[in-house]
């Protein structure tokens, strides 16, 4: 299933984007004799500088405001120390010391700046999630090596942020950097390579490769299910929607609904659970991400499914149903009586026509509703 391995590094990572194409037109910025500054995007020879830590530069004015509104206002005041030369220390002892205190002060950045590129990222803000990532591979780089495990999630995060600006080479460039260091570890976390072989069938499906494609992503659903122990969790849903996505692109729309059942099975039942059981008022059901990724799944499925499908059916029932479940676990009440109702709409509608073998469950009382679904 893998890549061939090919020797790249990222410093052209801008080199296919359009905002490079404007760098030629940007201020001057004289070098000192025998000094190198590269842009701190794309490598190219930098033109401008940080006027606040003095060490990071750049080589046009939109790489600038790019990486500024990104992440560089948030950790300059951390580069220049970082970067400058210190000569305070006298012997041996105190050199040591402040380089260990160096490596981990970029260990803490690398997390941050990761974290950082992850919430761009959530928000569909590719383009300002690339220098986050960057910047937190770099800090990695320089705190860790160059094939530590712990830099596959920004050479990840690099590749679909590229995904997501249509950017195909530039993400199979860094899903490979991700993919070697990988190969190289005999113990990798399987959610890593579950990680891994999703950035990869993304990749295949949006190059056209349906059946290299969907072979990744069987792998994603199975190091997903061996990373957190069930096929059913819901770190396996996004495999499975992009699985159904691809058999409907490919026409096989039963294998297609197969799939979109289990994204619906994945997400109510992970719903179910927590709505049932007891936990704090602060504790959440779900990450924000993970948030935002139910919702895109469960309307993308109903919509598809009312445009496609009767809407007075079993599936429309369940999504409808596990759309509220959603709403409910969000605390947002309004639109979970509208979802319950309309699901228990749908089940009496349906109910004449059910055999023994549907299993009809009910889920008592939610906030007033009595709520009824076919599951």
């Amino acid at each position: 299933f893998f890549l061939p391995i090919v020797p790249c590094q990222p410093p052209s990572l801008f080199a296919s984007s359009v905002v490079v194409r404007l760098c030629k037109m940007s201020m001057s910025l004289s070098n000192p004799k025998g000094v190198k500054r590269n842009c701190e995007l794309c490598g190219m020879a930098a033109q401008r500088a940080c006027d606040n830590c003095s060490v990071v530069f750049w080589c046009c004015r939109e790489h600038e405001v790019l990486d500024r509104e990104a992440i560089h206002n948030r950790i300059c005041e951390f580069m220049g120390p970082l970067r400058r030369p210190d000569s305070s220390a006298t012997t041996q002892k105190e050199r040591e010391q402040k380089k260990e205190q160096q490596q981990q002060r970029k260990q803490h950045l690398m997390k941050l700046t990761l974290q950082e590129a992850e919430r761009l990222y959530n928000q569909g803000k590719y383009e300002h999630s690339i220098p986050a990532a960057l910047q937190s591979l770099n800090f990695g780089k320089d705190a860790l090596g160059l094939d530590s495990p712990d830099l596959v999630s920004s050479y990840l995060l690099i590749g679909s942020s590229s995904l997501g600006l249509d950017q195909l080479k530039q993400a199979e460039v860094n899903f490979t950097q991700a993919q070697w260091i990988i190969v190289k570890q005999k113990d990798c976390a399987p959610a890593l390579r579950a990680q891994l072989h999703r950035g990869l069938g993304r990749l295949y499906f949006q190059k056209g490769d349906a059946d290299l494609a969907l072979k990744h992503l069987a792998e994603d659903v199975y190091f997903s299910s061996k990373a957190f122990g069930s096929a059913l969790d819901v770190h396996t849903a996004g495999g499975y929607f992009l699985m159904a996505m691809i058999f409907e692109s490919i026409k096989k729309p039963s294998d297609a609904d197969e799939f979109y059942s289990k994204v619906v099975e994945v997400w109510s039942r992970h719903l179910r659970q927590w709505l049932q059981a007891d936990h704090g008022v602060e504790e959440r059901c779900l990450t924000p991400a993970q948030e935002t990724e139910a919702q895109q799944q469960l309307q993308s499925i109903f919509d598809m499914w009312q445009k496609e499908q009767p809407p007075v059916s079993v599936f429309a029932c369940r999504v409808q149903f596990s759309l509220g479940l959603l709403h409910h676990a969000r605390s947002n009440l309004t639109q979970a009586r509208l979802l319950y109702k309309s699901a228990k709409s749908i089940r009496s509608r349906l109910e004449q026509h059910f055999s023994p073998s549907v299993q009809v469950c009910c889920l008592g009382c939610v906030y007033g509703v009595c709520v009824y679904a076919c599951m």
